[in-house]
C-alpha cells in the first residue's frame, strides 16, 4: 500500500510539473526562427497564460472539494476508542 501511495503522489507531481512547464515549451516551439510578417507568438503566449491560470484554479477547486469529502467521510467514522466501549 505504501508503494502505491508513493507511486500515486510521484505521478501527481510529474503531471503537475508537466502541466506547469509545457506551455513554455509549446510557446518556444511556435516562435518563428526568422522575422516574418505574421507572428503568432503573442496569441500563443496569451492562450497558454490563460491555460496556466485555469490549471491553478482547477487545482485549488480540487483541493477544496477533496478536503470537504475527506471531512465528511471522517465525520461519519467513530474514533476507535469509542467503538471499543
Amino acid at each position: 500500500m505504501k508503494l502505491l501511495r508513493t507511486l500515486f503522489f510521484s505521478a501527481l507531481a510529474g503531471i503537475a510539473l508537466f502541466a506547469w512547464f509545457s506551455p513554455q515549451i509549446i510557446g518556444w516551439y511556435f516562435a518563428p526562427p526568422v522575422n516574418m510578417l505574421v507572428n503568432c507568438r503573442p496569441a500563443v503566449d496569451w492562450s497558454l497564460d490563460v491555460y496556466k491560470k485555469a490549471m491553478l484554479a482547477g487545482g485549488g477547486v480540487g483541493i477544496v472539494v477533496g478536503a470537504v469529502i475527506y471531512a465528511l467521510l471522517m465525520k461519519n467514522k467513530k474514533p476507535s476508542s469509542q467503538a471499543a466501549q
